[in-house]
């Protein structure tokens, strides 16, 4: 979905002739459900994000957490924003020097990411799971999302989500809500 949203001309309609002729579309996202829908193909069914429960969850109480430690995702797809995201975490640290930040991704380290933020190449679950614990708060900074299935995660273990766009999780969060 993500892709078709932001995609050239020449890939959204490559994406949309894919789509056409696929048999049963399932649909993962309400994302995709309306991109199914654009091209004339609505879903046969659409299936909710679903987290494993047992690989994610609240080891540290988020009121025991540094509340100065936060983290994103790192994405090279320039609308994922993580260049933005790095950008507006520099603004802050400059006001709030103990601000720590951590990343993640699955590529090697990104040239020119700051050496202050600490970054994890390709975390496993348990990984995952341990660095989402050690967060107050985790940003999406993200034009397009089609799951936000790291935003689930990160709240499943606890951290605030602050987020430019909500993708899946979109009509089960209320601005401002704690749930």
């Amino acid at each position: 979905y993500e892709h078709w949203l932001t995609g050239a001309t020449e890939t959204r309609r490559g994406i949309e002739d894919a789509l056409r002729v696929a048999p049963l579309p399932v649909a993962p996202t309400e994302g995709a459900v309306r991109m199914l829908t654009a091209v004339g193909h609505a879903p046969v069914v659409e299936i909710p994000l679903v987290l494993d429960l047992d690989d994610f969850g609240i080891d540290i109480r988020p009121e025991d957490r540094n509340p100065l430690d936060v983290g994103f995702p790192f994405r090279e797809e320039s609308f994922k924003a993580s260049v933005d995201a790095t950008h507006a975490l520099e603004f802050v640290r400059d006001r709030i020097p103990n601000l720590r930040v951590m990343s993640f991704g699955a590529v090697r380290r990104p040239p020119g990411l700051p050496t202050w933020i600490e970054y994890h190449r390709a975390p496993d679950h348990r990984e995952l799971r341990a660095l989402y614990n050690r967060l107050s708060v985790f940003l999406l900074p993200s034009e397009a999302e089609g799951w936000s299935l790291v935003a689930a995660e990160a709240m499943r273990c606890g951290s605030a989500l602050v987020t430019a766009t909500w993708g899946r999780l979109a009509h089960r969060l209320r601005d401002g809500e704690i749930a």
